[in-house]
C-alpha cells in the first residue's frame, strides 16, 4: 500500500484553506461592492470548496492508512488508482466512500446538492463560463458572487466535512 504523510491527522491543509476562505469573506464584508469585493467573494467561495476537497482527500488517505490491512486489496487499488490519475472530486465523493466502507454518501441531501452546485460555479469560473447558466441551480454563474453565497459556500463545505467525518468514523474537526 502507498504510504502518505500523517498530515491527515491534524487536517492541516484543509484547515488552512477554510481559514483563508473565512478571511476572504471578512475582507469582502469591509468593502462596499465593486470588483474588489467580487474578487474576495470569489476567493472565499473557491477556498471553501478547496478546503472540503483537501479534507476529503486527506481523510480518505488517513482511512486507508488506518484500515488498509482490513480492506480488500482490489478496493485499495481502485482508490490508489484514482489518486494516481487525479480523479475529480465528484467521482471521488461519489465512489470512494462506497469502495472503502461499503456505503455511499447520501447524494440526496441538501449539503451534497449544494456542494455539487457550488462546484459547478467554480468550474464555470475557472473555464471562462461565468456568464452561462448553471442548469441545476437556475442561476448565471456570475449571479452567485454575493456575500450571502460566500457564507453559503462556507456552511456547505463545513456540512460536507461533517458528513464525511461521520461516514468514515472520525471526529468532526475543531477548525469548523
Amino acid at each position: 500500500m502507498l504510504s502518505w504523510r500523517m498530515l491527515w491527522k491534524d487536517w492541516g491543509f484543509a484547515a488552512s484553506l477554510f481559514n483563508q476562505a473565512k478571511n476572504f469573506l471578512a475582507s469582502a464584508k469591509q468593502i462596499a461592492g465593486g470588483s474588489a469585493q467580487q474578487g474576495l467573494v470569489r476567493a472565499s467561495i473557491v477556498f471553501s470548496l478547496m478546503s472540503f476537497e483537501a479534507y476529503f482527500f486527506e481523510i480518505v488517505k488517513g482511512y486507508m492508512q488506518e484500515k488498509g490491512a482490513t480492506l480488500d486489496p482490489m478496493v485499495l487499488r481502485k482508490v490508489q488508482d484514482g489518486f494516481a490519475k487525479h480523479a475529480g472530486i465528484h467521482e471521488a465523493v461519489r465512489d470512494w466512500p462506497k469502495f472503502l466502507t461499503g456505503k455511499s454518501l447520501d447524494a440526496t441531501t441538501n449539503a451534497y446538492a449544494n456542494f455539487a452546485n457550488l462546484t459547478k460555479y467554480r468550474n464555470a469560473l475557472l473555464h471562462g463560463k461565468i456568464t452561462e447558466k448553471i442548469p441545476s441551480w437556475g442561476k448565471l454563474a456570475q449571479d452567485v458572487e454575493t456575500i450571502e453565497a460566500a457564507e453559503f459556500a462556507q456552511r456547505t463545505a463545513a456540512e460536507m466535512v461533517k458528513v464525511v467525518a461521520s461516514h468514515f468514523g472520525f471526529a468532526i474537526p475543531t477548525w469548523l
